[in-house]
């Protein structure tokens, strides 16, 4: 997939320059902030003329419990979508759809085509894991107004009726 989608010139009519976020680009192995359930790459989009984050679902075969993950996958979809133009949100650029990846074997050369899930949403620069591991490179002032804004954030999930279980 990684390969793949880095070659593309043009995904789906509009995603150009696909570069992987959270992987190895040559073995898929993870990087340590990977995030649970996505292969994430960063591309630029022609239809909202910015860059996006294409999160796709990393279908982890040798887990027991990978529907769940998926079900996970596409109620995260669902709630951005109830996020649409709420201040403090990260947006929904496009919701659910899938990219067709051909395999072929190696020796047989019978191919094989598999669906490969993803949702786009905008990039966001910066990195809250930045300001925790490196917080003596920030002002006070700044650390306070970065807890204004994850608070706003929180109230803004709150107010719609969504709440995160890790807080």
């Amino acid at each position: 997939l990684i390969q793949t989608l880095q070659k593309t010139a043009l995904l789906e009519d509009r995603y150009s320059n696909i570069a992987i976020v959270n992987c190895d680009q040559n073995t898929g192995d993870r990087n340590s902030d990977g995030g649970a359930f996505s292969v994430v790459f960063r591309a630029d989009d022609s239809a909202s003329k910015r860059q996006v984050a294409l999160k796709f679902f990393d279908p982890d075969y040798s887990s027991s419990d990978m529907l769940r993950r998926m079900d996970m996958f596409i109620r995260e979809s669902e709630l951005l979508n109830r996020l649409k133009g709420k201040q403090k949100c990260i947006q929904l650029i496009e919701p659910i759809n899938h990219f067709d990846l051909s395999i072929t074997h190696p020796v047989s050369k019978q191919s094989l085509t598999v669906p490969c899930h993803y949702i786009a949403i905008e990039w966001v620069d910066s990195d809250i894991l930045d300001l925790f591991n490196n917080k003596q490179n920030y002002s006070v002032k700044e650390r306070l107004e970065s807890f204004r804004q994850i608070v706003l954030s929180v109230f803004t999930l709150h107010r719609n009726k969504i709440y995160h279980r890790d807080l």
